[in-house]
C-alpha cells in the first residue's frame, strides 16, 4: 500500500509570486490569530524568506493526512525529533 505522500505544495510568496514548495520544507500549524483556520509555514525556495499561507479546514485535514509535518498547538513543546524551522537542515 502506498503512503500518502505529496512532493510539493503550490503557494504564493509576496516577493516571488507563485512557487512550488517541497512538502518536506513546509509545516502545518494553527494560525496565531485565527481559531478556525490553520496555516502552512514555509521558506520560499527562491528568495529564502519565511512565509505562511492560511488554509481552510478541508485543506488542513488533507495536508495532515500526507507527508507534511504538523506543528503542535501553541503552548505545547514540539517533539524533540522535529526539524524546527521550515527549510532548516
Amino acid at each position: 500500500m502506498a503512503d500518502n505522500v505529496i512532493a510539493s505544495i503550490r503557494a504564493t510568496c509576496e516577493r516571488c509570486g507563485t512557487i512550488d514548495v517541497p512538502a518536506s520544507d513546509a509545516r502545518l500549524g494553527a494560525a496565531a490569530d485565527d481559531d478556525v483556520r490553520d496555516e502552512v509555514v514555509f521558506r520560499c525556495p527562491r528568495c529564502g524568506e519565511i512565509r505562511s499561507v492560511r488554509v481552510d479546514e478541508r485543506t488542513s485535514r488533507l495536508l495532515a493526512a500526507t507527508s507534511i509535518a504538523v506543528l503542535p498547538p501553541a503552548g505545547i513543546a514540539p517533539d524533540r525529533h522535529s526539524s524546527g524551522t521550515p527549510g532548516s537542515r
